[in-house]
This record gives structure tokens, C-alpha cells and sequence, in this order.
């Protein structure tokens, strides 16, 4: 989210002092695909120029095996005016006179790159172009009747035949379990106890399906699967994450719920949910948010929290691996 890729020339490489927060070196991710026959999803930085995106999909090209494809997506939720890519894309949309509306000018900014960087790798791919899946990310989620996932989408989309060079939309796949961090209704959560807690997630487990029909909708009109960017656990206070304040009290209960055996159960509802609502979209992968991490007052996203961490205390990482099967 915060890049400093412009060239393929300074571009990070195995040789980089640390990566830190920092992509890793795109030698390390075709390695990485080759040796489980995996196709790997790529992100390209906002800041990138051409050179970068022609010399990504030439070194792919040379060094990724013939039997995977390759995930291609412009940048990250470039929708977030809390990104310096969101704020890029409205100010760069502008500019470039595409509408005196910034969010509107955004959306169909971030159509018109979708295509420019769709257009190099079909060139570099070539014969072999049908390997290449071009993601358009779209809003994370819908929230009627203003103008948030569905509009920016759908724009995006419509701008200059975008829906043309696009073989997928990106969409979040989380569960809140009824927004139990907003802040409208934490102040009632903050007394329940974690079994109270768990009864209102398993509740809530088929509000996906509400949730996914704008995007399901829109994926009709264009005849397009849909693919979820991000998934996992959305259980936190919001406050945490949008101004750094939180409870300690209810960032314990929360963590406590990740960590709880029912967690496998309410994982593998959650994952059906979405795939009855149709996320992920035929032939699409399921990616998850967090592979290893710490859990905090920011979410409790992985499903592992150290990487040796054995499966009978990693509910998560089961239900994903039953999925998987």
C-alpha cells in the first residue's frame, strides 16, 4: 500500500538489503509458484510506470512453468481514499479531466490502468495471453443507496470497455458477524461474554449472501466471475483501525474468539456461505487475508499465529485445509 516501485529498474530484487513491510522480489515468487504449481497473484504498484509492468510480465513470462497462470491486479483497493493509491487515482482522474467528481474520476482512472497494464501482458504473453487473469478490484463491500462498491465497480468497468480486458472482479470476502466491532454496536458487545459473542457470528454467517448481491449482480451484467482479493475474520474494533483507539477488554474477548475450537465450525459455514453466494466464481481461487501473524487490538486476520504453530490450536488453518480437501 505504500510503494516505491516506479521502474523496473528500481525495482526490489533478491539482493535487497530487507523487505521488512516491503513486496517481496519477484524471483522469489516464481520460485515459490514453481515449486508447488501454484499460480501467483500479483499486485502492481500505483506508482509503476510501463517499463515496470513490461519487465514483470517478461521475467513471468521467462521464468514461471507453462501450467500455471498468472493473477494480475492494479495495485490495492484503489477505492481507499485512506491509501496514497486512492487518493492517487482521484487526484490522477481529475487531471486528466475524466470527471469533475473525484470519486467518479477514480473509478474510471483505475478502469483505464486496469487496461493499459492488461494490454502489455497480453502483448509479453502472446499465444499464451489465456494465462494471464486480469483482476479488477472493486469495492470491498456495497453500502446502498450512496455511492461506494457497487457505483465504483461498475464505473470502473464501463470506462472504455474495461469490462473487455478483464477476466475477473476482486471483491473482499470477510465476516464481521453483524459488525460486532462497529462502533454503533460494541458498546452493547463490550459486556458479552465469548460464548455470547460466538452465538452472534453463527447467526450472522449467512449475511454474506446479502452482503455479495451487488457485486454478484454487477459480475452478471459483464459476465464476469467474481474473485475475493482478501477473505478471513473482520473481528475487531473499528476504532482500532481507523484512529488507533480500542477497548483492552473486548480486544481480549475477540482474540479469545479466533483462538476458540468453535472457530473451525463457524470457519467452514463462512467459507460455504460464500461459496453457495458464489464467491469465489468458477475456476477462481479462494485468497486468504494472513497466512502467520500477531493478533491485536487490529484484528485477529491469520490463521496461524507463529508458523509452527500445530494445527489442534489453529481452528482456522483446519477449516481452510477441509476446504481445500
Amino acid at each position: 500500500n505504500n510503494p516505491i516501485e516506479t521502474t523496473w529498474a528500481n525495482r526490489i530484487t533478491p539482493e535487497t538489503d530487507h523487505f521488512g513491510h516491503r513486496p517481496a522480489a519477484v524471483e522469489y515468487i516464481a520460485t515459490l509458484s514453481n515449486m508447488l504449481g501454484s499460480s501467483p497473484w500479483v499486485n502492481i504498484p500505483h506508482t509503476a510506470d510501463d517499463s515496470y509492468v513490461r519487465g514483470l510480465a517478461l521475467f513471468l513470462f521467462q521464468h514461471l512453468r507453462k501450467d500455471v497462470d498468472v493473477f494480475v491486479e492494479h495495485s490495492n483497493e484503489v477505492w481507499n481514499p485512506g491509501f496514497p493509491q486512492g487518493e492517487y487515482a482521484r487526484q490522477e482522474g481529475v487531471a486528466r479531466n475524466y470527471s469533475t467528481d473525484a470519486f467518479e474520476a477514480a473509478a474510471r482512472y483505475h478502469g483505464q490502468r486496469v487496461q493499459e497494464i492488461a494490454v502489455i501482458f497480453e502483448e509479453i504473453f502472446g499465444a499464451e495471453k489465456a494465462r494471464v487473469k486480469m483482476v479488477l478490484g472493486g469495492w470491498a463491500l456495497a453500502c446502498p443507496p450512496w455511492k461506494c462498491g457497487d457505483f465504483f465497480t461498475r464505473e470502473a468497468l464501463l470506462w472504455n470497455g474495461t469490462a473487455n480486458y478483464v477476466d475477473a472482479i476482486g471483491v473482499a470476502g470477510y465476516f464481521g458477524c453483524g459488525d460486532m466491532g462497529g462502533d454503533s454496536e460494541k458498546q452493547s458487545v463490550i459486556n458479552w461474554n465469548v460464548d455470547q459473542m460466538l452465538d452472534r457470528c453463527f447467526e450472522h454467517v449467512a449475511d454474506v449472501n446479502a452482503s455479495l448481491a451487488p457485486f454478484r449482480a454487477i459480475a452478471d451484467e459483464f459476465g464476469l466471475p467474481l474473485v475475493p482479493y482478501e477473505g478471513g475474520p473482520s473481528i475487531s474494533e473499528m476504532s482500532a483501525i481507523h484512529n488507533g483507539g480500542f477497548t483492552e477488554s473486548l480486544t481480549r474477548k475477540f482474540i479469545e474468539l479466533n483462538r476458540r475450537q468453535e472457530m473451525e465450525e463457524l470457519y467452514s459455514q463462512y467459507l460455504q456461505a460464500y461459496k453457495a453466494a458464489g464467491l469465489p466464481g468458477q475456476g477462481m481461487p479462494w485468497v486468504h487475508f494472513g497466512y502467520t501473524g500477531v493478533y491485536s487490538q487490529y484484528g485477529s486476520w491469520p490463521m496461524l499465529e507463529y508458523s509452527d504453530q500445530p494445527a489442534e490450536q489453529a481452528p482456522k488453518l483446519r477449516a481452510l485445509m477441509k476446504y481445500i480437501d
